[in-house]
């Protein structure tokens, strides 16, 4: 996948060796640049550490950063490529992004603050974490803009085929192995995956009795996955499902995505009349493609999206809740959204449109930064200069004799208008 992207991968530790070498490894080259730093010996410098020192601009992607009160080495692992920018003086970038809570400890926060503090522009999915990094840490609030998801502008793969022979009658359905240890608040976490099982089983069970099922994974992992890695891989519990079930009639009514892109994912949702997911990036894709759904919430990021879209009332929050209430609760908004389809289907159809086009703000933050640091490609048409609104951007001679844009920052109010007119 990276070489049809054009991208190469220079870490050196595979996510599936043990945790602790993971760490390790990225303490030990953070210390190899912090050496560099103070002697500029190169051979301190390996393949990952010269790709950093030789970027423009270091962005941190991954959806979720210092999230559940991580510890001190979570918060390190999140911040390791931003201080690695930091150490080589290189401008960086935190892009859509749930971001905290963070435990109130003193090394924590002020780890978190100083990471946070020194980028040049952070893209939030959520009020939450607006509030988090604005109100908590007191980052600086031009630095702070909230957009929709970047996931909202993935196209879907148009040509995949289910193993149906009415794909209107298809329900999606994710089932994420991260979120039982949020529920059944009694038992110990094995029970808690076991009651899990048994309670999505239930649900398909009964789901089947007129509907086909495809299950959709969001998160793939390694095989022979260990560690931490053993809970990622959503196709687990979804072929254990799948496995447990003693309805031929029914079996034949059900299927596992296998597809290894999240195109080809999006494809395979895209052939469903309505989904019911856990992991919140599938339900993203879900609505973004208009399709009505029940959103399986463990945090906060799945109920803000619910409120966000105006469809509240269609979110289950599972944190804390025991078998029979979640299983009832379910069903019941199962059954409510099949009645109001058509109305939700509308409300999706503005929503999916106007947050696809928002979510292209991510990607223009990024040539923003290019612009207001001077990097980038810029062939001096001056059409910058005519689109600015309070007169900030002069086109002045380069030390080469070519014209580029100058911004005067006191005068900026960041609207961007010169970005879309690039």
């Amino acid at each position: 996948m990276c070489s049809k992207l054009g991208a190469e991968v220079v870490g050196s530790i595979e996510p599936r060796k043990p945790i602790f070498l993971l760490f390790s490894w990225l303490a030990i080259t953070f210390i190899r640049a912090l050496l560099w730093k103070i002697t500029r010996i190169g051979f301190l410098l390996n393949k990952e550490l010269r790709v950093v020192y030789g970027s423009d601009i270091v962005i941190r992607l991954g959806g979720e950063m210092y999230t559940h009160n991580p510890s001190i080495f979570i918060i390190f692992a999140h911040s390791y490529s931003l201080l690695l920018a930091k150490v080589f003086g290189k401008p960086y970038m935190i892009l859509s992004q749930a971001i905290g809570p963070v435990k109130e400890t003193l090394t924590r926060t002020i780890l978190a603050k100083y990471v946070l503090n020194g980028a040049e522009l952070i893209t939030i999915r959520d009020i939450v974490s607006y509030n988090f990094l604005v109100n908590r840490l007191r980052i600086e609030p031009h630095k702070v803009h909230i957009y929709p998801d970047l996931a909202f502008s993935l196209s879907a793969e148009e040509d995949i085929n289910l193993p149906f022979a009415k794909t209107g009658e298809v329900i999606g359905i994710n089932i994420s192995p991260h979120v039982p240890r949020f529920m059944f608040p009694s038992l110990n976490l094995e029970d808690k995956h076991e009651l899990f099982l048994k309670l999505m089983s239930e649900i398909i069970d009964e789901i089947t009795e007129k509907f086909n099922v495809v299950m959709i994974p969001s998160v793939t992992g390694p095989e022979n996955p260990i560690g931490m890695f053993k809970h990622c891989d959503d196709r687990i519990n979804m072929e254990k499902i799948l496995a447990n079930m003693t309805d031929e009639t029914k079996i034949s009514h059900m299927y596992v995505l296998s597809s290894s892109t999240l195109k080809q994912l999006k494809g395979g949702l895209s052939k469903c009349m309505l989904f019911i997911g856990c992991r919140m990036h599938s339900i993203v894709f879900a609505i973004s493609l208009g399709i009505p759904s029940i959103g399986l919430a463990y945090s906060e990021k799945t109920i803000e999206l619910f409120d966000l879209i105006g469809l509240s009332e269609y979110v289950v929050d599972l944190r804390n809740k025991e078998y029979e209430e979640l299983r009832n609760e379910i069903l019941i908004k199962f059954k409510n959204i099949l009645v109001n389809h058509s109305d939700v289907a509308g409300i999706l159809k503005n929503v999916s449109k106007e947050f696809k086009d928002r979510s292209r703000a991510h990607a223009l933050a990024v040539r923003w930064v290019h612009l207001k640091k001077g990097r980038g490609t810029c062939f001096g048409c001056g059409t910058c200069v005519s689109a600015c609104p309070n007169g900030a951007i002069r086109m002045v001679l380069n030390h080469y004799g070519e014209y580029n844009p100058k911004i005067s920052f006191d005068r900026c109010n960041e609207c961007w208008r010169c970005i879309f007119s690039c």
